[in-house]
């Protein structure tokens, strides 16, 4: 940022700027709070300082009570993708000790609009929650975003897959009306494309999430698939019946798979709850094979009771052992006018 702003509570004052590279310990810091210390910042932290030329960081910070030294106690991110139409914001963090300040949202109308002023051929604003967190929905509203939801997913730890594997062996059973001879009548003959290839696999046969908004959700960022702009790396396992999206978040260092998301998607053709079940098969399958932490899987949402009855009921959610309910995530959106009115406004 250009400048920096101070902004008051009853002890403190915050200061505004952007990340650098002394405010890694601090990302650090802010990362084991979140996600029962698997968040992904500080994998994505020197991305973030290297492609400033689509990448905007911004930072709360103030001095510290017990070292009077600087410390980032909140940041959001904003990224320019979907071939530069959409400014997409994310990772945004308030530590524990400074939540209920307003930080977040400050944070989050400063940058949103910082963001439209640095690229203004952008014409929207686009955000991923979940619809439990109420918070960070009041807090795009405030920004003039609106709110669709997109699919439902859930959490597997790999110690848990052979036991959700087991399940979904039960449940298509049960659809093949309790016979073997039905589960495989679907094709399994499965297509692994990277690249254009996988990016045109999901343009033309798959059935997107969000309706019109043609969504591909992706390690919880939502990439417009039209725009044919996704993340590196993706790649796109297609059946004649079901299509799935595969990407992996590694630790820091990158030696290690801390998770792997998998995005579900129908078949334009084939519109099959058991087909889905069947390529989730062939993905967590796949997954016990490999070293790696956990798996998140987004779905469709009208596959909902499917991943209810294959999930541990104690291990839906993201921290630790604690139980939480499916999570249902949703885009928050806006145009570049909507966000600029409401804000100018406040």
């Amino acid at each position: 940022m250009a400048s920096e702003t101070a902004c008051l509570d009853e002890t403190r004052a915050y200061t505004f700027r952007s990340l650098c590279e002394a405010d890694r310990e601090d990302i650090a810091e802010l990362a084991r709070h979140t996600y029962g210390g698997n968040d992904y910042i500080e994998g994505r932290f020197d991305e973030w300082l290297e492609n400033k030329s689509q990448v905007l960081t911004l930072a709360a910070v103030c001095l510290g009570q017990e070292d009077s030294r600087e410390h980032v106690v909140a940041i959001e991110v904003a990224r320019l993708w979907d071939a530069k139409k959409t400014i997409y914001l994310f990772a945004l963090r308030v530590h524990p000790d400074h939540r209920g300040k307003g930080l977040a949202g400050t944070l989050q109308s400063k940058l949103s609009c910082t963001a439209l002023q640095l690229w203004p051929d952008a014409g929207r604003v686009r955000d991923v929650s979940h619809n439990d967190n109420v918070a960070s929905i009041k807090i795009a509203a405030k920004c003039g975003m609106s709110k669709d939801l997109l699919c439902c997913s859930v959490f597997f730890k790999h110690e848990e897959l052979t036991g959700v594997l087991e399940s979904i062996s039960a449940e298509r059973e049960r659809i093949a009306g309790g016979g073997h001879s039905d589960l495989t009548s679907i094709p399994t003959s499965l297509q692994r494309l990277s690249g254009t290839d996988g990016v045109s696999a999901l343009c033309i046969r798959a059935e997107m999430y969000g309706g019109d908004h043609r969504i591909l959700l992706d390690a919880w960022e939502a990439f417009d698939v039209d725009c044919r702009d996704l993340r590196p790396g993706l790649r796109v396992d297609v059946t004649e019946c079901g299509l799935a999206a595969i990407s992996s978040e590694l630790t820091p260092d990158g030696r290690f798979e801390k998770q792997r998301n998998v995005t579900l998607l129908y078949s334009q053709n084939c519109r099959s709850v058991e087909a889905l079940l069947q390529m989730c098969q062939l993905e967590l399958t796949a997954a016990r094979a490999c070293d790696l932490g956990s798996v998140r899987i987004f779905a469709p949402l009208d596959f909902e009771p499917c991943l209810w009855k294959i999930t541990p009921a104690a291990t839906v959610g993201d921290h630790g052992d604690v139980q939480r309910s499916m999570l249902f995530p949703v885009l928050l959106h806006a145009t570049r006018q909507d966000v600029l009115s409401m804000v100018s406004g406040q």
